[in-house]
């Protein structure tokens, strides 16, 4: 029973070795992408005279955005010592940079602190990110059309100035300390969207479940349709703004002339941290400005 007692204290170790070490790798497979024997592998330093669009395929791991608006290279830098199937591709033609996390069609382990890819680049027309999982950071994102779609992961932008702005995201969170941009849609199905202070014409947002929370919001048009999950949400302006929620809890603080509001429960609880009238059946607060519809199924409704 000792011989048995010792014999086990020995090869637990082992087994939690091993666990950690295959806990942090895991297989990916590279979909297959056109033009795969034109691509250089490895970390690279493209000259551009002029970078239309950037186009990021990763699968797992981390991908840094540097903009440098002075320069006139693209830069990858990736630092790992796999076999050259396992580093990045990229190929550059008539002003857009493919990017793909490794070798096309190929499947195989990695691990995540292996694909870590720093991208320096001047300004550029339309970004795209498309990860399965890992993060995406960036301090500054200047673009017309910024798309980034997620499987799983977390995005951390400082701040972004676009025309449009879309993303999507299976789970994870997004933060977004600083936005500017003409059309923003932010489509999630669970984890968290943090947005510091946005300004934009129209913004449309989507939950699945989740929660989202903007600390500050300066726009013409707001929409937002929840199935499941929390909203919560600071005006400084806005005209137009409609919220349809399933069941969760929501948190409006409006601008500073109030609102016309039109709220239908179907259950759940209502309250309000402002005066208001009620006409016509409509929630009036301070000067009724901005035009606010509110449906919900189950949840609780506050107004500050």
């Amino acid at each position: 029973m000792k011989r048995i007692f010792i014999a086990i204290i020995c090869v637990f170790p082992l087994i939690a070795v091993c666990f950690g070490l295959t806990a942090c790798m895991g297989y990916t497979t590279q979909k297959p992408y056109d033009d795969a024997d034109k691509y250089l592998v490895g970390s690279q330093t493209y000259e551009v005279s002029e970078l239309v669009r950037l186009n990021v395929d990763w699968n797992v791991g981390k991908v840094t955005l540097i903009e440098d608006e002075t320069s006139t290279c693209v830069t990858l830098t990736e630092e790992n010592a796999l076999s050259d199937d396992k580093k990045v591709h990229s190929y550059y033609h008539d002003g857009v940079l493919d990017i793909h996390f490794w070798k096309s069609g190929l499947r195989d382990m990695v691990r995540e602190k292996e694909k870590h890819l720093t991208i320096t680049y001047p300004s550029v027309r339309d970004l795209r990110v498309e990860m399965t999982s890992g993060d995406v950071v960036a301090d500054k994102l200047t673009a017309e059309n910024v798309s980034i779609k997620m499987t799983s992961g977390d995005v951390d932008i400082k701040k972004l100035q676009s025309v449009s702005f879309a993303c999507r995201m299976t789970s994870g969170d997004l933060a977004i300390d600083e936005m500017e941009s003409k059309e923003i849609t932010f489509e999630m199905t669970s984890g968290k969207g943090k947005f510091g202070s946005v300004n934009a014409e129209t913004v449309t947002m989507s939950q699945t479940s989740g929660d989202i929370v903007v600390r500050e919001m300066e726009t013409k048009s707001f929409s937002s349709d929840s199935t499941s999950g929390d909203l919560d949400i600071a005006f400084t302006r806005v005209e137009r703004a409609s919220v349809s929620m399933t069941s969760g809890d929501t948190e409006i603080k409006l601008p500073e002339k109030g609102a016309t509001a039109s709220i239908a429960m179907t259950s759940g609880s209502f309250k309000s941290d402002l005066p208001y009238v009620v006409d016509m059946g409509k929630y009036i607060f301070g000067e009724g400005e901005c035009e606010l519809g509110i449906k919900m199924t189950s949840g609780s409704l506050r107004i500050k």
